[in-house]
């Protein structure tokens, strides 16, 4: 997905560099974070770089915290290509490292400029990852409409893609309305303005 973003964005931006790490939790560390800061610096990105997070969760944590405190923050853009990452680890601003000390034990709340969900990136999961992400709709539902559960229901019993797509689109709908109810997300500070 990496490579055909940033041919996307290199159409409007020119100066457009792809930094990748491995995938997996363990990922989600110091060495990481340091590798991919280092990165920015060698390519002397400035306080104008926006920092764009393709992936699930792990990628949005460590690209989030990285965002948060390269050259004192600089705005990001989270485009979530799970389905546990565009209900939950895109939402609220929460970024972080896991440490040997624990999960999300060093990190800042830092909201992205933008949350960009294209469903079609879910095509590309296996089921596990789905479901992983159908719980997070089931708990959402439980909370803002329970009659909506039964659309999961289907999904579960069927494990068929288009079955799952009105779930997906109703929670990620219904979850932005309440966010928007809620006055979220917060508005970042100019990167000048700091």
């Amino acid at each position: 997905h990496g490579t055909k973003l940033q041919r996307e964005i290199k159409r409007h931006l020119p100066g457009t560099y792809l930094l990748t790490i491995p995938a997996g939790e363990k990922q989600k560390n110091q060495k990481n974070k340091t590798v991919l800061e280092l990165a920015m610096l060698q390519e002397r990105c400035g306080r104008d770089t926006i920092v764009v997070a393709l992936g699930g969760g792990v990628v949005g944590d460590l690209a989030g915290f990285v965002a948060a405190t390269y050259l004192r923050g600089v705005p990001y853009i989270h485009v979530p290509t799970t389905l546990l990452a565009m209900l939950d680890s895109s939402i609220g601003g929460k970024t972080a490292i896991d440490t040997q000390y624990g999960k999300n034990m060093i990190g800042a709340f830092c909201q992205p400029l933008r949350v960009v969900i294209d469903v079609d990136y879910l095509q590309t999961l296996p089921n596990t990852q789905t479901d992983a992400g159908l719980l997070e709709a089931v708990k959402l539902f439980i909370a803002l409409e329970p009659k909506s559960l039964a659309l999961a229901q289907t999904y579960h019993n069927s494990h068929q893609w288009k079955d799952a797509l009105p779930v997906i689109r109703r929670a990620v709908a219904r979850l932005g309305g309440e966010r928007n109810r809620a006055g979220l997300p917060a508005r970042r500070r100019p990167p000048g303005d700091r």
